[in-house]
């Protein structure tokens, strides 16, 4: 269970709950409706669902309802968290939203967010001076855009990650726009 607010700001950190839950208590306030989800990473083993309790969990998210009705999904507790974006492995077909009541229901993430996920790559080549040259563009969404923000950010710097993308895609590349 999360810690109380007042001692997450004091101490400056807490877990996933103790973040998500002062987020929520936030979010609550200024006229959303932030509820719990307890999730099982998919790392962890299946969810046993005929024995349910709060050890069983790995995490919790929020689950966001806009004034306008739209509903969104955040692990406020990442330091680079953004709306709509897991990882994979919070990707789960049984998570447990605790609403604000009390209530809880089961939840499937992955057909939840699973229309917000998607990779574009287009590639334009051409021969020039006996060599094959061109661009690419590559353009992630929701989770796939997680894994690639998450590979990138692995890195000390932009240089280092080119080596390893020249490297990995055996291509040498010129430069790199973001």
């Amino acid at each position: 269970l999360p810690e109380k607010g007042r001692t997450v700001l004091k101490s400056g950190s807490g877990d996933s709950a103790d973040i998500n839950a002062l987020v929520a208590s936030v979010l609550n306030s200024s006229g959303y409706r932030a509820e719990p989800v307890m999730v099982k990473l998919r790392d962890n083993g299946p969810m046993v669902d005929y024995m349910i309790s709060m050890d069983q969990y790995d995490a919790m998210i929020l689950r966001i309802e806009c004034p306008s009705g739209e509903v969104h999904f955040l692990d406020a507790a990442k330091s680079d968290a953004y709306v709509d974006v897991l990882s994979p492995s919070y990707l789960v077909t049984k998570a447990r939203l605790i609403s604000n009541d009390g209530q809880g229901v089961w939840i499937d993430l992955t057909k939840e967010l699973s229309i917000k996920s998607s990779v574009f790559e287009s590639v334009q080549m051409r021969f020039e001076d006996s060599r094959l040259v061109g661009s690419g563009r590559i353009f992630a969404t929701g989770n796939d855009s997680y894994v690639m923000r998450r590979k990138y950010h692995s890195f000390d710097d932009e240089e280092k990650w080119i080596e390893d993308s020249e490297k990995d895609m055996e291509i040498r590349i010129g430069g790199m726009q973001f």
